[in-house]
């Protein structure tokens, strides 16, 4: 029986000449009497984990577009008070110049009253 050294694991194999015994690389998965080369192996096992790589990104993707989903949701409720915190703030801000105006008004007439009152005293 010779020996041929596996081109990918390094591994030696047996040959008897007609049936090649991979029992050196059973470390990926293949016994004595398996005619695959490993190689065909690390191929299948290179497209498993990729798959499983695109599964967990896709995972990961839709995780971080739901969490964008939250903020931009909690960003318009956000938006939506701030308008109506705005609202409010024109509503006061009308009251008060209203509420100055009448201040205004009775100072004015609170003067005029004053004045009376001192032209009365001379």
């Amino acid at each position: 029986m010779s020996q041929k050294q596996c081109t990918n694991c390094k591994h030696f194999n047996g040959f008897d000449g007609i049936n090649e015994l991979w029992t050196d690389c059973n470390k990926y998965g293949f016994f004595q009497g398996s005619k695959r080369d490993c190689k065909d192996f690390q191929t299948k096992e290179t497209i498993q984990s990729l798959r499983s790589t695109i599964h967990k990104q896709k995972q990961t993707i839709k995780e971080l577009n739901d969490e964008c989903e939250r903020h931009l949701s909690d960003k318009r409720k956000m938006q939506e008070e701030i308008m109506a915190l705005n609202h409010q703030k024109t509503k006061a801000d009308k009251q008060i110049k209203q509420q100055n105006i009448r201040i205004y008004c009775q100072d004015q007439e609170i003067q005029s009253l004053l004045q009376q009152i001192q032209e009365l005293k001379e």
